[in-house]
C-alpha cells in the first residue's frame, strides 16, 4: 500500500521557524522533490503565517486509491460521538479522564524543564484531566510545534506524543488552568 504524506504546517499563533520565507520555501522544495523521487503523492503544503496569507503551496497528482490523513479534522468527529455518549448519559464531561484510560492515573504536571539538557522535574496534579477538559484544550495536553518545552520533552524521550506514551511525559500545565492546543482529541 502507498502512503500519501501531507504536509501541512499551520504557524498560526506560533513563532514562524525562521522570518526569511525564502528559506523555508526551499526547504519545502526540498521535501517534496524528495518525496516525487520515491513515489510517495504527496497532495499539498501550505504555510499560513499570522497575516493569514499562503507563502507556499504545491501539489502532486493523487488518485482515487489516495488515503488522506484528516489530521485536526478528527477534532469535531471526536467531539460529537463524545457528545453523543453524554446525550445517552453513557459519561459525564466532568468524569476525570482515568475512569477510561486507566494509563492516567499515573500522570504527573511538569513542574520544571531544564533547557541545558531537556530534563525535567513532574509533580502529582492537583487537578484530573476530565473529559471536558480534553475537549477544551485545557488538559495540560498540548502538540510539541506551538510549545518549545513540549517539543524538548517528546524529542528527548523518542516520543511523537502518542496516546499510548502519555503516561509517560508530563501534562505540560496543571489540568483546567490554562488553555493550550493540543491531542486531547485523538
Amino acid at each position: 500500500m502507498r502512503t500519501l504524506i501531507i504536509l501541512s504546517i499551520i504557524l498560526w499563533g506560533c513563532n514562524p521557524v525562521a522570518d526569511d520565507h525564502q528559506e523555508l520555501r526551499l526547504a519545502l522544495d526540498q521535501f517534496h522533490e524528495a518525496t516525487i523521487k520515491v513515489n510517495l503523492p504527496v497532495a499539498a503544503y501550505a504555510i499560513v503565517p499570522k497575516s493569514g496569507r499562503f507563502i507556499y503551496e504545491n501539489y502532486h497528482q493523487t488518485d482515487s486509491s489516495t488515503i488522506f490523513g484528516i489530521r485536526s479534522l478528527t477534532k469535531p468527529i471526536t467531539t460529537v460521538a463524545l457528545l453523543t455518549l453524554v446525550d445517552k448519559g453513557k459519561i459525564n464531561l466532568d468524569d476525570p479522564v482515568d475512569k477510561y484510560l486507566q494509563s492516567f492515573l499515573s500522570i504527573k504536571t511538569l513542574k520544571s524543564f531544564n533547557a541545558f539538557d531537556s530534563t525535567y522535574s513532574v509533580h502529582p496534579d492537583k487537578n484530573r484531566p476530565t473529559i471536558r477538559s480534553l475537549l477544551n484544550h485545557t488538559s495540560g495536553i498540548t502538540y510539541g510545534l506551538c510549545d518549545s518545552i513540549a517539543n524538548a520533552i517528546f524529542v528527548k524521550s523518542g516520543s511523537s506524543g502518542a496516546i499510548h506514551s502519555w503516561e509517560e511525559l508530563p501534562l505540560m500545565f496543571e489540568p483546567t488552568t490554562r488553555w493550550h492546543y493540543g491531542m486531547g482529541h485523538r
